[in-house]
């Protein structure tokens, strides 16, 4: 058996510290967290009312409105990702994309995609359920998404196995 070596040369992120790499790693050196009331839905009811949730963060740079309708927050942050640590490895994909491969693995995909299709299913009727719904949460989404926008066409896949999701990825 021929063994492949894989080796990492970029990294990206979005997160609650930061929408990059950089802002991420100097709040975090900084002693700042990214934990704050949660402002992406309402809290009332709840007994927690504190998350890390990315805010503030401006997808246009990347997805045109179309886009912005049809994909989920989780694809548009795992784009944006994989763009930085493409940038950041100063890798050609075009030049290589039949040898570049994309991996995500998640614990969910777009829950708020899945909570909207629930309201209008329960509050209007089957008939303005978005026959999108299942394409628009899967984690397979965002490797699909993520392969597109960057030009890889090698390997395809996705992990969906909770909080081992990175470790299989």
């Amino acid at each position: 058996m021929k063994r492949h070596r894989v080796v990492i040369t970029g990294y990206g992120t979005a997160n609650a510290l930061g929408h990059n790499a950089n802002d991420s790693w100097a709040a975090l050196v900084s002693g700042k967290n990214g934990i704050d009331s949660i402002s992406s839905f309402d809290t009332e009811g709840y007994s927690s009312t504190m998350a890390a949730e990315i805010k503030d963060i401006d997808f246009s740079v990347m997805f045109d409105k179309k886009d912005l309708r049809r994909y989920s927050r989780f694809v548009m942050l795992a784009c944006l990702s994989a763009k930085e640590a493409i940038e950041h490895a100063n890798l050609d994909v075009a030049a290589n994309a039949n040898r570049i491969g994309v991996e995500i693995g998640s614990g969910i995909g777009g829950i708020e995609i899945l909570d909207a299709a629930s309201k209008n299913l329960h509050e209007k009727g089957p008939s303005k359920v978005s026959p999108f719904t299942v394409p628009m949460m899967i984690v397979d989404m965002a490797a699909g998404v993520v392969a597109i926008k960057t030009g890889a066409k090698g390997p395809n896949g996705a992990a969906v196995t909770a909080c081992a999701s990175s470790a299989h990825g």
